[in-house]
């Protein structure tokens, strides 16, 4: 049978463990909270933060796993990528599951735009010296965070520093990402990739709460935009 790691096993990756056993594959999960309620289903787990990658790696290689997965969660990203390129399992690379995790790496990457600003911070005295140089309102969060933690908008130069310090704080990687604050409604997409083929499965609205928070709270479906599924090679 082959063996599968889930990268984490909260409650957004029950889902995950049930499907893949029902796929035949033995399930083997790690979390970093020994209640985690998807250990209840798998075949397999241990108590390990998915943040460490190193651990992780060890773990899956003890297991002689043949694939590594994770959903619903940012921060085994990085971990996934790791096991999948050091154990030349399918999966992204390391270097790119860096850019996507980096909110600030990925919008530099894919802008066109040349009058959008965004910044990377990670000291104080830098965010000291931004302040009275940028355009106001902003919004300031992690570089790498998840769930609109630390994420907050600013009107003016006097709130960046308690803002980047609040972000700084629930930043593993230390670092913040300042960029201009747009008033609208919030969609995403769901997408399918395989054998370079990209599907458009649905675009989705989201159920934000409103400010300070800005915190996801769902999806809804139809979205209410023109909903057009086209596939290209990528």
């Amino acid at each position: 049978m082959k063996k599968i790691l889930i990268v984490g096993a909260g409650f957004l990756q029950v889902s995950l463990i049930k499907k893949a056993k029902e796929c035949g594959l033995y399930t083997i999960a790690v979390d970093g909270d020994q209640n985690a309620p998807g250990f209840f289903y798998a075949d397999e787990w241990e108590c390990i933060d998915i943040t460490d990658e190193t651990q992780c790696l060890e773990y899956a290689k003890e297991k002689e796993i043949n694939g590594v997965i994770t959903a619903a969660t940012d921060y085994g990203i990085l971990t996934v990528a790791r096991i999948a390129e050091t154990m030349n399992l399918p999966g992204i690379s390391y270097e790119i599951a860096k850019t996507v995790k980096n909110k600030y790496l990925i919008r530099k990457k894919i802008s066109q735009n040349e009058e959008l600003q965004f910044f990377e911070l990670d000291t104080e005295e830098k965010a000291l010296q931004l302040r009275e140089q940028i355009r106001y309102p902003v919004i300031v969060k992690p570089c790498d965070g998840s769930g609109s933690k630390g994420v907050e908008k600013v009107e003016n130069k006097d709130g960046l520093l308690e803002a980047f310090q609040e972000a700084y704080r629930f930043s593993k990687s230390k670092k913040v990402l300042v960029e201009d604050f747009f008033v609208g409604k919030e969609y995403g997409a769901d997408i399918f990739v395989h054998d370079g083929m990209v599907e458009v499965m649905a675009l989705l609205g989201k159920h934000i709460t409103p400010e300070p928070d800005y915190a996801e709270l769902g999806h809804y479906y139809p979205s209410g935009l023109k909903n057009e599924k086209k596939s290209k090679k990528s």
